[in-house]
This record gives C-alpha cells, sequence and structure tokens, in this order.
C-alpha cells in the first residue's frame, strides 16, 4: 500500500497534474451551466476567449496523453482511453482552430459554438482528467 517513501499508491506528479487540471475545467464548465440553469445564484467572471482557446489546447494536449497512459487494460479502461483520446482531439480543435486563425496561420475558422456545448466539453475533460489522475492508485 505504501511505496518505499510512505506515499500511498503512484501518486507521481502526472496525477497530481491531472486531477488539479480536471477540478479546473470541472469549475470552468459546472459554474457557467449551473448558473445558466439558476441552481446557483453567482457567476465566474467572464474569461477572454484566448483563454478559453489555450486552456482548450492545453487541457486536449494533456487528455491525450493521459489515453495513452489508460492503453493497458481491457473493460473500463478501454473506455476511458477512447473517451480521453475523443474529448482530447475535440477539446484541442476547440482551442487550436481559432488561436491559428488569430495568429493568421489558417484562414477558416470554428462557426460560434455554443456556449453550453461549450461548458458540457469542459466538463467532460474535467471528469476524464479526474478519473485518468486517479487511475492506478
Amino acid at each position: 500500500m505504501f511505496n518505499k517513501k510512505g506515499f500511498i499508491g503512484m501518486m507521481g506528479p502526472r496525477k497530481i497534474m491531472s486531477i488539479i487540471m480536471g477540478l479546473i475545467f470541472l469549475a470552468l464548465g459546472s459554474l457557467p451551466l449551473l448558473n445558466k440553469l439558476g441552481v446557483i445564484g453567482f457567476a465566474m467572471p467572464a474569461l477572454p476567449g484566448i483563454v478559453l482557446w489555450i486552456l482548450g489546447v492545453g487541457g486536449g494536449i494533456y487528455l491525450i496523453i493521459d489515453g495513452f497512459h489508460e492503453i493497458t487494460s481491457m473493460g473500463m479502461g478501454h473506455f476511458a482511453m477512447v473517451a480521453s483520446f475523443i474529448v482530447g482531439i475535440v477539446i484541442l480543435a476547440f482551442g487550436l482552430i481559432p488561436l491559428l486563425g488569430a495568429a493568421g496561420v489558417i484562414a477558416f475558422a470554428l462557426p460560434v459554438i455554443a456556449e453550453i456545448i461549450v461548458n458540457v466539453l469542459f466538463i467532460l475533460t474535467g471528469i476524464l482528467l479526474v478519473a485518468g489522475g486517479f487511475v492506478g492508485i
């Protein structure tokens, strides 16, 4: 149960970072959605688009990396791997295409995505990152 240094399981820096990023994505996705649905009465200040795009790129890359670490098992681990890859690619595209468009690298842009869809994508990313952080503990 304890390793040589007295820590429980294999809680390395990658797993801790995955959990922290997952909690950030969960907050960024669920708080605006719950406010819009009238469940909570407070709101987060609106983040600039570039911040959301950078978070999308970072979260997508990290989620794809987490997917590679979940390849070892079948069953629920296989489902988490496939879900991590799919959501990671979608959230990466959500962040990367607007960044490249703003920099003038590409000439096309994604259609305006509804705020609720972005919130759901952030919630899915947060859930998968937190779940990936607890795999192997």
